[in-house]
């Protein structure tokens, strides 16, 4: 799925993208953001008392500079998408803590951040969850695969890690073949698992997707809810290399 990339000024304020108005009734739009280029006393002009709190209790000031640019980008796409100012924002927590605008807007989001990167996703209609993640060569990904992974797509990753493991080409490629998969799949269950509202307290080995580079994101189960898979779609995201992600989408939302 498409993209924006949303774009800085030169002294690092966030240009906000041209809504005419907002956000369209049952829209859907997702950007992107390199929060390296957010200048952070700018954005802590737009957080709340909250927001920069963590920022400056962070015990590593990259991740708390980076944390207060993502939520700053966050507070300037919800301003565009419901044509109001950023000050007007206010935010309330729906079921199991996932935060919504109050008001009865509409406007439905999900942020997602890893290193430099942010993804931002905005529907007026439908829920979303986003997730992004640094593809990233230290990461035990068998070891993971075991925590969240479902006995079903347990038995596909591993028929995954045995096609790359049979391969003809260099191990150093194979390895990345599995190691891309993973991450396919990992984004996947992250993203809808946000997109219920329900985050890790879901238990991401409650339901399945499908699994590999190539096969197309879809929800196949859910335990907790059947008819999960007929109301919500998935889709991989087109993001910078080195870097994987997904949004899942109820199907009432359209894609803009």
């Amino acid at each position: 799925m498409r993209v924006e990339r949303l774009l800085s000024e030169p002294d690092g304020r966030i240009l906000p993208p041209a809504l005419g108005g907002g956000l369209t009734q049952g829209a859907l739009r997702i950007w992107s953001v390199d929060l390296d280029s957010i200048a952070l006393p700018w954005a802590l002009t737009l957080l709340s008392e909250a927001e920069r709190g963590r920022v400056a209790g962070s015990a590593l000031p990259e991740r708390g500079r980076r944390y207060g640019a993502a939520h700053a980008s966050l507070r300037v796409l919800l301003a565009a998408c419901a044509g109001i100012g950023a000050d007007r924002l206010v935010f309330e927590s729906g079921a199991h803590g996932k935060p919504r605008l109050a008001g009865g807007s509409g406007l439905r989001f999900s942020l997602s951040h890893s290193s430099s990167e942010a993804v931002i996703g905005v529907s007026r209609g439908g829920e979303i969850g986003v997730d992004l993640e640094r593809i990233r060569a230290d990461l035990d990904c068998e070891r993971l695969a075991r925590r969240i992974l479902s006995p079903a797509e347990a038995v596909a990753w591993a028929q995954v890690a045995q096609r790359t493991a049979v391969g003809d080409g260099p191990a150093s490629l194979e390895e990345e073949t599995r190691r891309g998969a993973f991450f396919a799949v990992w984004v996947r269950k992250e993203a809808y698992a946000k997109a219920r509202g329900e985050g890790v307290a879901r238990g991401l080995a409650s339901f399945a997707v499908t699994i590999g580079l190539h096969e197309a994101p879809r929800l196949i189960t859910d335990q907790r809810d059947p008819r999960a898979p007929e109301h919500w779609t998935l889709h991989d995201l087109e993001l910078a290399a080195g870097y994987a992600g997904a949004v899942a989408i109820e199907q009432a939302t359209c894609i803009e």
